[in-house]
Formats: structure tokens, C-alpha cells, sequence
């Protein structure tokens, strides 16, 4: 039963997917988004004043969203797993910005469209890091800084109308995700907007902590980073966590057994999927723990990207002149960065800057709160904090 329930989810996808997730359902939404006169066009929205932090932001979707919200004026961090991939797209965002005057509703610059499904990414152009850049790491704690404009350990620089901060932090690491946060914490910096974005679809392996990759980068570390965030998420206004998630997860059950896939018959895309159902869930949840944080989730659509190319080739062969580019992945994840929080529905899903379903029909999909219990339990567990500790 439990395949024939996935064939009738994937039967129902496909179509959808070809309507709405392709470069052609972007366009086509695209046309009306100016039809909504109470919500101000994204070129008019001054950042200026917010900190944005955006997991696996070097490249495609990530770095795409990091260039726009810069060019918006916002203080952008930039979490990548490379420093050297890291400080190249911090030099191409501080090239743009040096050549740009005005906010760009479509920045042109972008390194390779490396997606957020892709736990390492890299730009296809390497310039070397201007002097002005400032770069931290937390797991070794060390640094290099030119102009500090901001309080405590974590230093940035300023570039032309903004400035953006880039830290080596590996999501396969939780070590690191907890070192990184607790530096931010001890900064006493705001945190306006959380943008996960950084994901993993590999073959099965095991992380350093002993998790399932995938599991751990897609799941278990944005879990804890955003509860380890929660206290600076807490104190600032109108702050925001933007969980980066996937169509693919309409596809898929909420399951909570077996979240490693230790059993037999590992498929790399379904548990990729099946994390993005995950993080639906975990996402209503905190909308319900945290009222004073506005908790949403999104899909970017069919991104033309290298993780697309490299662990979906049949996919990637069949739709790369369908595939959208990575400016419109990263178009609603700056949308929902930036847009009044009254005009966004809390736990609310979205596609191409609406509301969008998160079950299919007749789908068996939905899921009850003693299962997002277990879930919630679950997480705790892997990213070895006790309750008291994650809360």
C-alpha cells in the first residue's frame, strides 16, 4: 500500500511540476505580482538596518538571495561550508555592489547555479577576496577583519550601501553549528531573517556526528542552529525564519521511523524529499512555540543548478531548457525576507510569492501532533542536546 500511495502522489506531481515549477510556471506567475497593491515592490523594501543569515549561500539559490538582499541594503551572513567558495562569492557580491548604486530587483552577477540541495557549491568564477572583506570561523575562532561595524567577536565590512560577513561553518558538523551560535549569541547582534537554504541529496554516508548525511544537513542541523538561535531571533523585531524546502516533499509521508534509512533500499531523492516533509512539519511547530517569530516554508521551483545536474542527471537531461534559473529560485525566498509580515501567513507554504498546498489530493500526507511529537523528540535526540538545553 505504502508504494502504491507514493505512485499516486508521484502521478500527481508530475503534471503539477511541469505547470507551476518549471522557468514557464515562473513567468506566468511572475505577471501578477504586481497586481497586489498593498504589498510594496520588493525594489521599494529598504534592508537597511536587518541581519539576514543564509546557510549555503556561496552559490546558486543561496547566493542568489545574498546578492539581492544586499543590494536591498541589508546586512547579509553568508554560512558556507568552503571558505574559499565562501570568500569568492563574498568578492562577487562585493563587486556588484560596487558597481551598483541603486537596489537591483535582478542582480545579473551570480556565481555557477549551484542549488540549495548541494551541501558544497562553488562558484564558476574565483575572484580573490577584496581587502575590504571580513571573514570569521567559528570552529576555529579565527578571523580576519578590516572595518568592525558591529558589536563583539563576529566582524564584517562595510561595501558601498551594505555589508555582508561570511562564516565557515559545516552543517555536517554539529560541533561547528553549535560553536557558530554561540558566537552569534555573544555578539549581541539582531537577527532579522534565518534563511535555511544549504541541503543534501548523496548517496547514503555518515556525517562525523555518526547521523545519515543527508538527514543531518537537510534536518538535524538546521534544527538545532534554529533552536540554539531562538533566544537573538526572540529579542529582535519582526524576526523571521525561512525554512528552504521542495515540491518534492508533496510526494512523501511525514515519517519518523527509521529517519537514517538504515534499512534496505536507500534512494538518495526520496530521503531528500522526505526531509522537506520533515521540515514542513517542524516548521508549523515553531510557528505554534514562537508566536513573537514568523516561521515559513517555500519552494523555489525547478532550479537549473550543479546539484540538480549532478545528483538527478535523468531529471536534468530531460528538463534543462524547462528549468528555472537561480534569480527565480531566490525571487520568494526575498519576497518573504523582506515583504510586512501582515501580508505572510504564519507556518504558511509558499510558491512563487503565494500560498501554496502542501498536500496533494487524496494524498494521505497530513500528519498528527503526537507524530511531529515524536519528530520534534527525535531531532533533540540526534543533535545531542537534552530538552532542557533546546527549548
Amino acid at each position: 500500500m505504502a508504494a502504491l500511495g507514493h505512485a499516486w502522489r508521484v502521478l500527481q506531481w508530475l503534471p503539477l511540476g511541469l505547470r507551476r515549477f518549471t522557468r514557464a510556471g515562473y513567468e506566468r506567475a511572475a505577471e501578477h505580482f504586481d497586481e497586489h497593491a498593498d504589498t510594496p515592490p520588493l525594489d521599494q523594501i529598504d534592508m537597511h538596518g536587518k541581519h539576514v543569515l543564509i546557510t549555503g549561500a556561496n552559490s546558486g539559490i543561496g547566493y542568489a538571495a545574498a546578492l539581492r538582499l544586499a543590494h536591498m541594503g541589508a546586512h547579509v551572513h553568508l554560512l558556507c561550508r568552503s571558505r574559499q567558495r565562501g570568500e569568492a562569492a563574498l568578492a562577487s557580491i562585493h563587486e556588484s555592489l560596487s558597481t551598483t548604486t541603486t537596489p537591483s530587483n535582478s542582480p545579473s552577477t551570480s556565481p555557477s547555479n549551484s542549488p540549495s540541495t548541494s551541501p558544497s557549491t562553488s562558484p564558476s568564477t574565483s575572484p580573490s577576496t577584496p581587502s575590504t572583506t571580513a571573514t570569521t570561523t567559528s570552529a576555529t575562532t579565527t578571523s580576519t577583519t578590516t572595518t568592525s561595524i558591529t558589536p563583539s567577536s563576529i566582524t564584517s565590512s562595510s561595501i558601498t550601501s551594505s555589508s555582508c560577513t561570511l562564516h565557515v561553518v559545516k552543517l555536517g558538523s554539529l560541533a561547528e553549528v553549535r560553536a557558530f551560535a554561540a558566537e552569534y549569541r555573544q555578539s549581541g547582534l539582531p537577527l532579522h531573517v534565518l534563511i535555511h537554504n544549504a541541503g543534501c541529496m548523496q548517496p547514503r554516508a555518515l556525517s562525523q556526528d555518526g547521523i545519515e548525511a543527508n538527514l543531518q544537513v537537510n534536518l538535524i542541523a538546521p534544527f538545532l542552529l534554529t533552536e540554539l538561535l531562538v533566544p537573538v531571533l526572540e529579542r529582535t523585531d519582526d524576526a523571521r525564519v525561512i525554512m528552504v524546502s521542495s515540491g518534492g516533499m508533496l510526494t512523501e509521508r511525514l515519517l519518523v521511523n527509521d529517519l537514517q534509512w538504515e534499512q534496505a533500499g536507500f534512494d538518495a531523492t526520496r530521503q531528500y524529499a522526505r526531509n522537506k516533509r520533515q521540515q514542513i512539519a517542524l516548521t508549523e511547530r515553531w510557528s505554534e512555540l514562537h508566536d513573537g517569530i514568523l516561521f515559513v516554508s517555500m519552494h523555489p521551483g525547478w532550479v537549473d543548478t550543479a546539484a540538480v545536474r549532478d545528483s538527478m542527471p535523468d531529471f536534468h537531461r530531460r528538463m534543462q531548457h524547462r528549468l528555472r534559473d537561480a534569480d527565480q529560485g531566490a525571487d520568494t525566498v526575498v519576497w518573504l525576507s523582506a515583504v510586512p509580515r501582515q501580508h505572510l501567513q504564519p507556518a504558511g507554504f509558499y510558491l512563487d510569492r503565494a500560498p501554496a498546498a502542501k498536500h496533494l489530493f487524496m494524498a494521505g500526507t497530513t500528519h498528527s501532533p503526537p507524530l511531529v511529537d515524536r519528530l520534534w523528540s527525535e531531532c533533540v535526540r540526534l543533535s545531542g542536546g537534552g530538552e532542557e538545553e533546546i527549548e
